[in-house]
């Protein structure tokens, strides 16, 4: 698999916003709203990741039209691994706005912490 690096303000914000949700799924959780702040980091940090490949497919030549096809094509070209577990942070994604039960807002952040934050590390090329 490629690493990722560019120099572009997406890709500094994206590195900022890392470094916000490895601090939050540090912290121990003592009330709902610790769910509330690490489901958001992992929200900006989709986001991101998503407009920072999107931009990097582009400068290669490759268009995309959404998320799903920006994961799909990245997974093609070797940038990303695991294109499914990319797909499954989609749905997270999408589910996370609507959820309104301390269980199910812990079961999504249970796949952050025990998938998505590594695979995201893995991808891109953050200075440790």
């Amino acid at each position: 698999m490629k690493k990722i690096k560019v120099a572009s303000s997406s890709f500094t914000n994206l590195e900022k916003s890392y470094r916000n949700l490895e601090r939050s799924i540090g912290a121990p959780v003592t009330e709902p709203r610790d769910l509330s702040g690490i489901i958001k980091d992992f929200e900006m940090v989709y986001e991101l990741s998503g407009n920072v490949l999107k931009k990097f497919l582009e400068s290669e030549g490759l268009q995309t039209s959404g998320p799903k096809d920006v994961f799909t094509r990245a997974f093609q070209s070797g940038y990303i691994s695991d294109e499914s577990i990319w797909l499954a942070m989609i749905n997270d994604r999408n589910h996370a706005a609507h959820v309104y039960d301390a269980g199910e807002a812990q079961k999504i952040v249970d796949r952050i912490r025990n998938d998505y934050v590594g695979l995201v590390k893995k991808t891109f090329d953050f200075v440790p």
